[in-house]
């Protein structure tokens, strides 16, 4: 979910020693994969395979979501710079559509455990979380 949090705010947050090492970039996801702020463009451009990357998806919607990370599988020079993932995947699953996801769900369990599995098999890090 975008919203506006004031730069001093987050890097208070981080310990001052890896301040060089941590990038924030507070602006909407676009699934726009043309554009310069689309974020694997924006990986593509400041990491380097000697990097640890680390990619949180949680934007809860999943037509920006689901796009994202298909388009993540299908191109493996991201697969490359991504060492670590984690991608809370909403789907049809009780308690969690009456308890807060609602509506915002694409896919079963099994879709979920489809997108690790191939994560995990093309070398990513892959984690789920409820």
């Amino acid at each position: 979910e975008y919203g506006v949090h004031a730069p001093e705010t987050i890097f208070k947050q981080i310990p001052a020693h890896i301040h060089h090492k941590y990038h924030w970039y507070n602006i909407p996801v676009t699934i726009d994969f043309t554009s310069p702020a689309h974020p694997f463009n924006m990986i593509r451009t400041v990491a380097t395979k000697e990097d640890y990357v680390v990619l949180k998806i949680d934007i809860d919607t999943p037509e920006v979501e689901l796009p994202l990370i298909q388009y993540m599988l299908a191109n493996p020079d991201i697969l490359a710079l991504v060492d670590e993932f984690f991608f809370e995947h909403h789907v049809l699953m009780q308690p969690m559509v009456k308890l807060g996801w609602g509506a915002k769900v694409n896919g079963t369990p099994r879709d979920s455990i489809d997108i690790f599995t191939k994560m995990r098999n093309k070398g990513v890090r892959a984690h789920s979380w409820v």
